[in-house]
């Protein structure tokens, strides 16, 4: 009769009346913390995202610097050099 008495407790645990709420419970307990293990995923994620459309952007920053140093040295090439002889004729030409 001994080996009977487990089954039966084994038994009435997993009967309609105690194993739903049982269940009931456990899934009331899951709710809160499936959410702030999405919440908390969804923000690393954020994070991670974030530091790599940062880093994107600034390589685009660095290139369009180096674009416009490279432009400037052009244009400073391609510019005259202006003699000082040619403005102080110009000024005299203007004062009379």
């Amino acid at each position: 009769m001994s080996n009977i008495s487990p089954l039966i407790a084994a038994g009435s645990l997993f009967d309609g009346d105690t194993l739903a709420p049982l269940i009931m419970c456990l899934g009331f307990c899951a709710i809160p913390i499936v959410a702030i293990l999405t919440k908390h995923q969804r923000a690393m994620a954020e994070i991670i995202h974030g530091k790599r459309r940062e880093d994107v952007l600034r390589g685009e920053l660095e290139g369009v610097k180096a674009e416009m140093a490279e432009m400037r040295s052009q244009l400073r090439a391609l510019s005259l050099p202006r003699s000082t002889a040619d403005d102080t004729e110009g000024l005299k030409r203007r004062l009379g």
